[in-house]
């Protein structure tokens, strides 16, 4: 990733902080074993990324991204106050707020985020977290022109039996061309960990609109 990628708990800072940046630089305070571990394999990725071809600099900074989604939901878990259970409607938004501090810069384009107040087991957690993260990477970076606003909206909802989570963009639209991208193959994994679908559709203004639907 091309901009700093910090995650910070939602009880504040001081309390659980991993930073890295492309050049595989990490700062820790206070962390949990368990977390300083997969941060510490971050940025030996960062590393490698560093001293590496451009291309092989992007899928090793992606992987980067991906650890450091693990690392979130470890901190969430030693912070938690909900018997090893995440409530989502903190861990969405905190997520997102700390993938537009990592990928929008300065580009114009908003990050917007809700989830509805839900306590899940930290595996469901972490295939929200990564499904998000693949499908908001994804839109900032291919969604928009070079120097096009654009908004991105993420929404996790309840619906009678099932969860709904939803990542829309107002950006070119959805090409079937995608079907093929390593991310949609990781997306529809991980959306068949929660034993749920993905879909891929035009949005009703335009834009692209992803809807994973899993049971609750």
């Amino acid at each position: 990733m091309s901009h700093l990628y910090r995650r910070r708990s939602s009880s504040g800072a001081g309390k659980g902080t991993c930073l890295a940046t492309r050049d595989g630089l990490a700062a820790r305070r206070d962390e949990p074993s368990g977390e300083e571990q997969v941060c510490h394999g971050a940025s030996i990725i960062g590393l490698q990324a560093r001293r590496s071809s451009p291309e092989t600099r992007r899928a090793l900074e992606d992987i980067a991204s991906r650890v450091s989604i693990i690392a979130t939901v470890h901190s969430y878990l030693q912070l938690s106050r909900h018997d090893g259970q995440i409530d989502v409607a903190e861990y969405v938004p905190g997520l997102c707020n700390s993938l537009k501090e990592a990928l929008c810069g300065p580009r114009a384009i908003s990050l917007t985020s809700r989830a509805v107040a839900a306590m899940l087991p930290p595996e469901k957690a972490l295939s929200i977290g990564l499904i998000v993260n693949e499908l908001v990477t994804n839109a900032v970076k291919y969604a928009f022109e070079e120097g096009r606003a654009g908004k991105v909206h993420v929404d996790l909802s309840r619906e009678n039996s099932r969860f709904l989570l939803t990542v829309s963009d107002d950006g070119r639209g959805y090409s079937p061309a995608a079907e093929a991208s390593l991310g949609t193959r990781l997306v529809t994994t991980f959306a068949s960990q929660l034993v749920g679908s993905a879909t891929w559709a035009n949005g009703p203004n335009g834009g692209c609109v992803i809807t994973v639907a899993f049971p609750v």
